[in-house]
């Protein structure tokens, strides 16, 4: 893990839960949140779970098919 001075501190967190759903579901968040959005309840449900992020920036990393983890990136700021 690596972090700029002035990136906020739950942006650590955002990244580490990015990692975990694209490693766990094998699936970018944005993939994942594309394909649970036409299921409400599907969407309910993993919301409320911890660590269950559709935001953006979060991919997993795949070797030979494998899913071995993921990569997630939080905390940049609009200029």
């Amino acid at each position: 893990m690596a972090r700029t001075d002035l990136v906020n501190v739950p942006s650590i967190q955002f990244a580490i839960d990015k990692i975990w759903t694209a490693a766990n579901f094998s699936i970018s968040t944005v993939g994942l949140r594309e394909r649970v959005s036409v299921k409400p309840l599907v969407v309910m449900g993993l919301a409320n779970r911890d660590r269950v992020l559709f935001f953006l920036s979060g991919v997993p990393i795949f070797h030979e098919g494998v899913c071995l983890g993921g990569l997630g990136i939080s905390g940049a700021r609009d200029q």
